[in-house]
């Protein structure tokens, strides 16, 4: 009992410790800008909006996506762990994919 009551004052003093030092430092992992100085940003930068249509064949003639290694327990997994695919698919410019391909992702 006595064990168990150490170690939950040492995780409490960690939990403790990390609290105070992620206050101090609230910009570590992200920074607050106001939205105006965003905008300001924006004026010299040249935005660009890419579209483009992903096609992914797997039941075809000629499959894009196919499962190349696989687990023995993959096939009862209901979240396919453990399979390892490798894909080829065409990039297009519109949804159909006999249209003009921009690429192979």
């Amino acid at each position: 009992m006595a064990k168990n009551l150490i170690i939950l004052c040492i995780l409490l003093l960690h939990f403790f410790a990390l609290t105070v030092a992620s206050e101090e430092s609230d910009e570590f992992f992200s920074k607050k800008i106001s939205p105006l100085s965003s905008l300001q940003s924006f004026k010299n930068e040249k935005l660009t909006h890419l579209h483009f249509y992903f096609h992914d064949i797997v039941t075809a003639k000629n499959p894009t996506a196919v499962r190349v290694v696989e687990a023995a327990m993959t096939n009862a997994s209901s979240t396919f762990f453990g399979a390892v695919s490798m894909m080829d698919n065409p990039l297009t410019v519109a949804p159909e994919l006999s249209s003009k391909m921009v690429g192979r992702a």
